[in-house]
């Protein structure tokens, strides 16, 4: 296979973020619906779009929320998330990035978060190393629907034969081989047998480059 684009999920995948945002999303739900977000389950469904995941969440404890309250809750968790967490890079993540844009890879962060909340809390030295950035306020369906992966093929004008991408949750997994992307999984928020439909499975991203050798 001719690697000509790589696609990264990002919470999970690039930056160990996962914990800081159930424990913000855990929080406001609290304090504004006394809902407790169950852990387990927030992680495995992962990939899912903000409004989307929290909405179906919700529902289930008969609890509907309207659109415009939806909003509010996103921006009041990312205030929540912003103001308690700092960016952190997995190991070699920065190192992979650059070693993929030496070899000329084209590159970009598909993410179920929102632009704002992306584009406020990474570093520009780090987004200034991808091509492109699909958040999941620009996709009319999120993951599992292909739709997230599909645009970022179309961005990067490249064929699904000559693309990879890199996930840590089985809804974003499903995503990427709905789309026909050779699809790589990380277990840095899940064990293996939760990721067990990707093509590949690693441990650490240092590891993507034994696909260059």
């Amino acid at each position: 296979m001719e690697i000509k684009g790589f696609f990264f999920d990002l919470d999970g995948t690039l930056i160990d973020s996962m914990e800081g945002h159930y424990s913000s999303w855990k929080k406001i739900l609290n304090s504004e619906y006394s809902y407790e977000l169950n852990k387990e389950q927030f992680m495995h469904l992962e990939g899912t779009k903000l409004n989307v995941l929290i909405k179906n969440l919700l529902s289930e404890a008969n609890i509907i929320i309207s659109n415009q309250e939806m909003e509010k809750l996103i921006h009041e968790k990312d205030i929540d998330y912003q103001q308690r967490n700092k960016t952190i890079f997995y190991p070699n993540t920065i190192e992979v990035i650059k070693f993929l844009k030496i070899k000329k890879i084209k590159t970009s962060i598909v993410s179920a978060g929102s632009k704002k909340r992306i584009m406020s809390t990474l570093p520009n030295f780090f987004l200034k190393l991808f091509d492109h950035i699909i958040s999941g306020d620009e996709c009319k369906q999120g993951k599992p629907n292909p739709e997230p992966y599909l645009n970022a093929l179309s961005k990067c004008k490249l064929l699904s034969k000559n693309c990879c991408v890199l996930e840590n949750a089985p809804l974003g997994i499903e995503s990427a081989i709905k789309a026909n992307i050779f699809t790589i999984a990380i277990t840095n928020t899940l064990k293996k047998n939760k990721l067990s439909k990707a093509n590949k499975i690693i441990s650490d991203i240092i590891e993507l480059k034994e696909l260059f050798k």
